[in-house]
């Protein structure tokens, strides 16, 4: 494979005293393509991303950003590559939309400009949105960025549906772009026609899912 260009999953393990949370998983993600991995809730999604992200330190295996090792959580120089969009909410509620727009870089704040759904709640205040105008927000924030990748834990979880669209488009519009995007989802309902890879987490493994989706998520025992 080559390195030079990938953000690579090496061999990641992860444990807590005796529970061991992830068995060495490995998967990549390219500039330009959509990543996608499944998994039930628990199954480890969000503390791969955290680790891949710099936030919390695997037990062992190592994250690739275009040829560089990390081996610790070196939050800050993987912040210069990576994008993080956790999945519990991000912005401060007492926040107002504008001030969260205002701290934003000057190169980041001329993509909020022509976003319809963003100046319908400029005036808002973060904690007074709905869940699909919060996660919108968050990901618009997170796009915005220059970052070569972008993590996003389960973006579309608990959204009303049109939103769940508009993160869908968002999302690809990054991809289209030219980052690399890592999307975890809890079903294969959003990420069936989102993504262009598909990994299923499993007890802690990771498979590559290659062929039909749906019939590879029935043979794993996935879906009945």
């Amino acid at each position: 494979m080559n390195y030079s260009a990938t953000l690579l999953i090496d061999r990641i393990f992860y444990q807590i005293a005796d529970n061991v949370i992830l068995k060495e998983v490995s998967a990549a993600v390219h500039p330009g393509k959509i990543t996608a991995i499944i998994g039930e809730c628990g199954s480890g999604k969000s503390i791969l991303l955290k680790i891949v992200a710099g936030q919390v330190a695997a037990t062992g295996g190592v994250t690739r950003l275009d040829g560089k090792t990390f081996q610790k959580k070196s939050l800050f120089r993987r912040f210069k590559t990576i994008g993080y969009l956790p999945q519990r909410p991000m912005l401060p509620d007492e926040f107002s939309v504008e001030r969260v727009l205002r701290t934003m870089p000057k190169t980041a704040s001329g993509n909020f400009l022509d976003d319809k759904v963003i100046s319908t709640i400029r005036k808002e205040r973060v904690g007074a949105l709905s869940a699909g105008e919060r996660r919108y927000l968050e990901l618009s924030v997170i796009c915005s960025l220059p970052r070569k990748y972008l993590l996003l834990d389960e973006p579309m979880t608990a959204v009303e549906p049109v939103f769940a669209e508009l993160i869908q488009k968002k999302i690809r519009e990054a991809a289209s772009a030219g980052k690399g995007v890592l999307v975890t989802d809890f079903t294969h309902r959003y990420v069936s026609e989102l993504a262009d890879h598909f990994y299923l987490l499993d007890k802690g493994e990771c498979h590559y899912l290659d062929g039909d989706l749906t019939i590879e998520l029935v043979n794993r025992g996935f879906l009945k």
